[in-house]
């Protein structure tokens, strides 16, 4: 890790933040364990017909404490920019029993084999240049996408609300991630040939709500 303050977002997740604050920060606004229910319930409605599967932008793996049934028959590959959360991650499978395969990788420019069935994509978009992580993920060819975006109330513009920041998570104090745009995700998924099958959602502290589809490669 390094202490030099961040410029951007890509820059505090790729070296700044720590795997120990970001933890207590997903544990203090309740949203790890949301998304976990999140992604397990659209997984079980919308089923992917294979087993292999792409987890990006993984962080430390917080979802293999909430359960995580749902995916257990399945060959995951996790990927981050940011080696220390892929370390944590790996322990955590590790306690949990679990394989995972981890690969340190750029959703906006992957460099990983087209090699998945299904991906799940869980308030990542927020980070990156999320256009490029959609075509990156089509580039991969896979065919089912779960994605969870974040939504905040009509006078919440930035992602993060003043009493969040945890430690070196305060860098976004300086640099805003950016909420996503649920159409203008759709559109994009829609240009490179994907359908929206599936919506679901669930609301966390601060007048939160987290936003699951599921998108299908059509043809």
């Amino acid at each position: 890790m390094t202490n030099q303050t961040p410029a951007t977002v890509r820059e505090a997740w790729s070296g700044y933040i720590t795997p120990d604050d970001y933890d207590a920060h997903m544990a203090q606004n309740g949203q790890a364990a949301a998304n976990a229910r999140l992604v397990e319930s659209l997984w079980r409605r919308y089923p992917p017909k294979g087993p292999r599967v792409l987890v990006a932008g993984a962080g430390t793996g917080q979802w293999l404490e909430f359960g995580g049934d749902a995916l257990a028959d399945c060959r995951i590959t996790c990927t981050d920019i940011n080696p220390e959360f892929l370390a944590r991650l790996q322990a955590r499978a590790a306690r949990a029993g679990r394989a995972v395969e981890t690969r340190v990788d750029d959703l906006e420019r992957s460099l990983i084999e087209p090699a998945f069935d299904a991906a799940v994509v869980v308030l990542v978009f927020e980070h990156i240049d999320w256009r490029r992580g959609v075509d990156s993920l089509a580039r991969l060819g896979v065919e089912r996408v779960f994605v969870v975006i974040q939504e905040n109330p009509p006078d919440q513009e930035r992602l993060m609300t003043s009493r969040e920041p945890v430690g070196t998570i305060s860098a976004f104090l300086a640099v805003h991630p950016k909420l996503v745009d649920p159409a203008e995700l759709e559109a994009a998924f829609q240009s490179h040939g994907y359908q929206c099958i599936g919506r679901e959602s669930v609301d966390v502290p601060d007048g939160k709500r987290m936003m699951g589809g599921v998108f299908q490669r059509l043809g």
